[in-house]
């Protein structure tokens, strides 16, 4: 798939194609190997649906490029889950932690931040992350019945999903 990206170079707009498989690692590739890693200098990305100019710089994402990502979580990524990412290298972190800011080095180093945690820590991965994608994984639970009577719990992958914002809105409660 080609994109096309819309960036900055001092205060200018410019725009570059990317041949890559998919938005977030075109995404990913621009940012770390053109604009320094500097987020801040892109402004759009979107498919490209014109026909291409000749002259206009286009770079394809080599096959072995991968997209770093942080999976804080307690269980292994899924097969589903890595696939819906496409090529990506994972670095999965599994231990309990009293603040996201404990992981800011690591939170830094990624390109997509993908957790199952609980609300407070999820405004703090977002804040740590800024305009690096946070995302979590929506599941189906399926009961399996067994022998014994008790239900056997599973979860199938459905999609990953973006968290762009967490706000706690409350109002008094009268019986």
């Amino acid at each position: 798939m080609l994109y096309k990206i819309n960036f900055l170079v001092n205060g200018i707009s410019h725009a570059n194609l990317v041949e890559a498989s998919n938005i977030e690692l075109a995404k990913s590739f621009f940012i770390k190997e053109h604009l320094d890693g500097d987020a801040t200098r892109l402004v759009e990305i979107k498919e490209n649906n014109e026909s291409y100019k000749p002259g206009q710089p286009c770079w394809k994402v080599p096959d072995d490029w991968k997209v770093k990502v942080l999976w804080f979580s307690r269980h292994e990524m899924t097969t589903d889950q890595k696939k819906a990412l496409g090529a990506c290298e994972i670095n999965q972190i599994n231990r309990t932690i009293g603040s996201a800011y404990e992981l800011k080095e690591e939170i830094e180093q990624s390109d997509i931040v993908a957790i199952v945690a609980p609300i407070g820590l999820q405004q703090q991965f977002l804040s740590i992350a800024g305009n690096k994608p946070v995302i979590m994984a929506v599941n189906d639970r399926i009961l399996i019945p067994t022998e014994d009577g008790k239900d056997k719990v599973s979860f199938k992958f459905v999609k990953w999903e973006r968290i762009k914002k967490i706000e706690v809105v409350k109002e008094d409660f009268n019986l």
